[in-house]
């Protein structure tokens, strides 16, 4: 995406969700803690992103900012979870759940 170019709202609202869309949300205890450093930055450079791409657009007090950061960094360690999974070659996507129907009659 060009900087230059206009963008819409919708484009924040998706680059905001993209990631919690793709990462299914983790329930571990010790994915829920205190964020490591490295995350601390990483968190902060996906905030200086947003800003960058769509700050212009979007006018954000400190609450809101505040509020998208708890969501960026939620979606972050939601990223370092599943980056401690190890998955091998032959490893397939989750099974998807398929109801049993009995035989009509």
């Amino acid at each position: 995406m060009n900087p230059s170019e206009p963008s819409h709202r919708r484009d924040f609202v998706r680059a905001l969700t993209l990631g919690a869309i793709a990462a299914p949300r983790v329930v571990a205890d010790d994915v829920k803690g205190a964020e490591a450093p490295k995350s601390h930055d990483e968190v902060e450079a996906r905030m200086e992103i947003l800003l960058a791409r769509f700050g212009k657009h979007a006018k954000l007090d400190a609450s809101a900012r505040e509020a998208i950061r708890s969501e960026v960094a939620g979606v972050v360690r939601r990223g370092e979870a599943l980056r401690k999974i190890t998955l091998q070659n032959g490893d397939g996507p989750f099974p998807v759940f398929h109801p049993y129907r009995s035989p009509l009659g």
